[in-house]
């Protein structure tokens, strides 16, 4: 399969998770017939030709591909399905799964295998007879257009350099099944008999497999140990990938090898406090990028295959790869009107309201055009701003519509850290309607926090009057120009 070049794994996240979960059901499946089966061959590897894969003694034993859609239609799911298919006829003694949120209905009449195979058969019948093959998506794989047909790319990417005749026999091989590819791809089937899993089941799934491992391997199953594991599992595997993108050359394979898995599990979870707050504010901040696209009424899935990339995966992406305590620091810069003192830390940040995370700065994610974006890791800002005005920068924000203006001047006077945060800030993003001007103390008696000097309060207040509160709608608008 072809995969964006950034890095879009994360522990926190719904395909995450599933490939963590397929993992330990692996180990309690071993776990069950040997308590002390030797893992060491065993890995698990992402985003290499699927989203991710098993490893035994570096063979591939199953392929896996995961779809957080909202759609059950076969043609939503279709060339995920075609391009590990392919992998499948290359990996001969591999199985083949697909993981969704939602069931897949294969076409009218049609089994999904049969429903794949149609698929197929139709890109080479399409070969096959086609006047001018150059335009066919097998044909084109050769070609020089930048923003091929989706399966023109997956086709490009499994087979560099080969020529269109063999490309069409390889896949004839599948679509009539001399290959056995088709009959070792299914959807992935879950304990509950449920051939999909709802983005809220995948925890409770996760710390069921995570219990049988405490039990298999003689450690306390308690709640509250299972809670402490769940969010410390899923952190330690996150900042372990973190720091691999950070560090791995091109070519190199992104894994996790089963042993590390092994060692977490029987870490002693009495100790990882400070850890575990870190780990679950990350988990319910990125969590939210996956409910927002799970309501239809919030997120419409974008034409992906045609080219068109998806803003709110984007930003995602490029969230998941940071620390907790980064991330904690970009929250707090999307929050100008909230106070958060200089000693405040992760210990309050499961306190944070993460529905306007979700209804508020989701949104703005999803509607704005992630090319606006600038990131700074370094100072934790992250705004948009267009080339045709380079001196102004917006801030999208979790200020809601019931925040009225005087309420929004209040809570960013007091807020100690609102120079740095607000440096260089002409413009918010919010959920409300266009406040072209905030009120200053002197129309609204706010006062700065008293410890603030005469000078600082003075730039307060030049910063606050040079603030505006834009609606989403009228910052695409701006940024589009």
């Amino acid at each position: 399969m072809a995969h964006d070049a950034s890095p879009s794994w994360s522990g926190f996240n719904y395909q995450g998770k599933v490939a963590i979960y397929y993992a330990l059901s692996v180990i309690n499946e071993k776990l069950s017939t040997n308590v002390k089966f030797d893992f060491t061959p065993y890995e698990l590897v992402l985003e290499n030709t699927e989203d991710f894969e098993i490893l035994a003694t570096k063979k591939t034993i199953s392929l896996h591909q995961v779809k957080a859609l909202q759609d059950s239609s076969f043609s939503s799911y279709q060339n995920a399905l075609f391009g590990i298919a392919i992998e499948l006829k290359k990996e001969q003694n591999a199985k083949g799964y697909i993981h969704t949120w939602k069931k897949i209905n294969p076409n009218p009449t049609k089994t999904l295998t049969e429903s794949i195979a149609d698929d197929i058969a139709n890109v080479v019948t399409e070969y096959r007879y086609a006047a001018d093959k150059s335009k066919t998506v097998i044909g084109n794989v050769l070609g020089n257009s930048k923003n091929p047909r989706k399966k023109t790319a997956i086709l490009r990417l499994a087979f560099p350099g080969i020529l269109p005749d063999k490309i069409e026999n390889f896949l004839c091989d599948i679509c009539t099944y001399k290959d056995t590819a088709l009959s070792r791809l299914n959807n992935f089937t879950y304990p509950d008999g449920n051939e999909y899993c709802e983005l809220e089941e995948i925890n409770t799934k996760l710390k069921t497999e995570l219990s049988k491992a405490f039990l298999k391997k003689s450690v306390v199953n308690s709640e509250k140990q299972i809670n402490n594991a769940f969010n410390y599992f899923l952190g330690t595997i996150d900042k372990h990938i973190t720091e691999r993108h950070l560090t791995k050359k091109e070519k190199d394979i992104l894994s996790i090898p089963f042993t590390k898995l092994i060692e977490i599990i029987e870490n002693d979870f009495e100790d990882v406090s400070s850890q575990y707050l870190a780990f679950q504010f990350k988990n319910q901040f990125l969590e939210k990028f996956d409910e927002f696209m799970s309501y239809p009424e919030l997120y419409k899935q974008p034409l992906l295959d045609e080219g068109v990339s998806c803003n709110l995966r984007s930003i995602s992406s490029l969230l998941s790869i940071l620390s907790p305590e980064v991330l904690w620091e970009h929250y707090k810069c999307f929050c100008p009107h909230q106070s958060f003192d200089i000693s405040n830390n992760l210990t309050t940040a499961l306190n944070v309201n993460m529905d306007s995370v979700l209804f508020v700065l989701m949104k703005i994610f999803h509607e704005i055009d992630f090319n606006k974006t600038i990131h700074s890791s370094s100072t934790s800002r992250l705004v948009y701003q267009t080339p045709l005005r380079p001196g102004d920068q917006y801030l999208p924000t979790t200020i809601n519509a019931d925040h009225f203006p005087a309420k929004i001047a209040r809570g960013i006077i007091d807020n100690p850290n609102m120079i740095e945060a607000l440096f260089e800030i002409n413009t918010l993003i919010y959920d409300g309607k266009l406040i072209e001007k905030l009120p200053t103390q002197t129309t609204t008696h706010i006062l700065a926090p008293t410890a603030v000097g005469a000078d600082t309060r003075e730039r307060r207040e030049e910063i606050l009057s040079n603030l505006r509160l834009i609606p989403t709608s009228q910052a695409k608008v701006e940024l589009n120009a």
